[in-house]
Formats: C-alpha cells, sequence, structure tokens
C-alpha cells in the first residue's frame, strides 16, 4: 500500500509539471500578443500617414507640402477686405521652400 506522503509528492510533481507547460504556453502567447500589437501599432500608424498624405499634411516622395493660398488685394488697396468686398482678390499661392522667384 503506498504511503500518503508517497501519494501526495506524486501529486506534487504532477501539479509542478503542468505549472511547467502553462508557463512556456504563457510566454509563448505572450509573444505571439506582443507581436500582434507590434503589427497593429504599425499598420494604425500606416493609415495615418497615408490619411495625412491625402489630405496634404506630410511631403511625399519629390515634392513638398502644399503651398497655402493666401489673399492679395489690387494695387491701390491697403486692406485686403476691403479688396475682396469692392473688388476681386487675386488667389496668390505662397512659394515654396527654396523655390527661386523671377524677377
Amino acid at each position: 500500500m503506498p504511503s500518503v506522503m508517497g501519494l501526495l509528492e506524486d501529486e506534487e510533481r504532477a501539479a509542478r509539471q503542468r505549472v511547467e507547460v502553462l508557463r512556456e504556453q504563457t510566454d509563448r502567447l505572450l509573444a505571439e500578443l506582443h507581436e500582434a500589437e507590434t503589427d497593429w501599432q504599425e499598420l494604425v500608424i500606416s493609415q495615418r500617414r497615408v490619411s495625412g498624405v491625402l489630405a496634404g499634411q506630410y511631403p511625399t516622395e519629390g515634392s513638398e507640402l502644399a503651398a497655402p493660398v493666401v489673399s492679395v488685394a489690387e494695387p491701390g488697396v491697403s486692406d485686403p477686405a476691403v479688396a475682396a468686398e469692392g473688388r476681386s482678390a487675386k488667389p496668390v499661392v505662397a512659394a515654396r521652400p527654396g523655390s527661386i522667384v523671377p524677377r
């Protein structure tokens, strides 16, 4: 007849082995979770960048940011608001950095 202590030691050994197996599975799952979260974050960043490029917030390769359009009053009118009310203001695109302005 087996002793009570021997039975308890067998149960303890089986429980310890089960814990080790579960820890290994947990480590694998945590590594997989980390990889999945990293992939997800990269996709979120990519989506934001593409949205920004499409909205003109970021320069694309070989181009610069879209220049803002400003309103310029006609000659002889000092206040652009007055020019916009009485006369049509001419939209002018601001020069891009590094561009050459003709004389």
